[in-house]
C-alpha cells in the first residue's frame, strides 16, 4: 500500500486499553485530503477504519447531529456553513494567556499538554494547536526524531533523539507480559519541557 501522510490529529473518539479510535487528517498517494476514523493499537498501527473525503466527512457530521438531536430535521451542509461565520483565526497566544497555562508538576503525554494550551484560547474563533504541529517543530529542532513504521496505513511514529533529555523529553515503556515484546513507546513532557515549549511558543506557531 502506497504511503499515507498524517496531516493533523484531529481528535481521539474512544480509548480502550492500549486500543484507541483516532480521527486524523491524511494525506493520501493523489495529494488529496482525506478525513480518517480508524482503530489504532498503541498509538501506532492502524487497523480496521474508514477514509472519507470532506464532503462524505461534513455529511457524516450531518447525519449525526440529526440523529443525537444536535441539529434540527431541516439542516443542510449549506445552511451549517452560513451560519458558521468568518472563518477561524490562526492559533496564537498572548501572554498573559501563556501565564495561565498550568504547567504539570509530573510528566504527561503531548496530548494532555496541547489541552492545557488550548483550554486557555477561545476555540469557537481560533484554531487549535495540534500536536502533530508542536511534535513537527520538535522534530525539526532535532528535540524528538521520526521513524518508519509499517503498519496497514504505513506511518512515521516520532521517538526520543539524542538531544530530548537536553529540555527534559522522556517516554514511557509498555511491554506485552505474554511475549515481552515492546508494544508502546509514549513520549512524555517533563515540567522542565513544558516550560521549554512555552518559552518557544511563538517560534512553533
Amino acid at each position: 500500500m502506497s504511503e499515507i501522510k498524517e496531516l493533523e490529529h484531529i481528535g481521539t473518539i474512544k480509548e480502550s486499553g492500549i486500543y484507541t479510535v483516532e480521527v486524523k487528517l491524511i494525506e493520501v498517494a493523489n495529494g488529496k485530503e482525506r478525513y480518517d476514523i480508524r482503530k489504532h493499537v498503541s498509538g501506532e498501527h492502524g487497523y480496521q477504519g474508514i477514509s472519507l473525503e470532506t464532503e462524505a466527512a461534513k455529511n457524516l457530521f450531518l447525519v449525526l447531529g440529526k440523529e443525537f438531536g444536535y441539529l434540527p430535521e431541516d439542516a443542510t451542509i449549506e445552511k451549517l456553513e452560513q451560519q458558521k461565520g468568518k472563518v477561524k483565526s490562526e492559533f496564537s497566544l498572548s501572554s498573559e494567556q501563556i501565564k495561565q497555562i498550568k504547567v504539570s508538576d509530573v510528566s504527561i503525554a503531548p496530548k494532555d499538554f496541547i489541552k492545557a494550551v488550548n483550554d486557555v484560547i477561545d476555540r469557537k474563533h481560533m484554531k487549535s494547536l495540534s500536536v502533530t504541529r508542536l511534535s513537527n517543530w520538535l522534530v525539526s529542532q532535532g528535540y524528538l526524531k521520526e521513524e518508519k513504521r509499517p503498519a496497514t496505513i504505513n506511518r512515521t511514529v516520532r521517538l526520543l533523539s539524542d538531544r530530548s533529555s537536553e529540555i527534559g523529553i522522556t517516554h514511557k515503556v509498555v511491554v506485552d507480559t505474554s511475549t515481552g515484546e515492546v508494544i508502546q513507546n509514549d513520549i512524555l513532557f517533563s515540567a522542565q519541557a513544558q516550560r521549554f515549549i512555552l518559552d518557544h511558543i511563538s517560534e512553533i506557531i
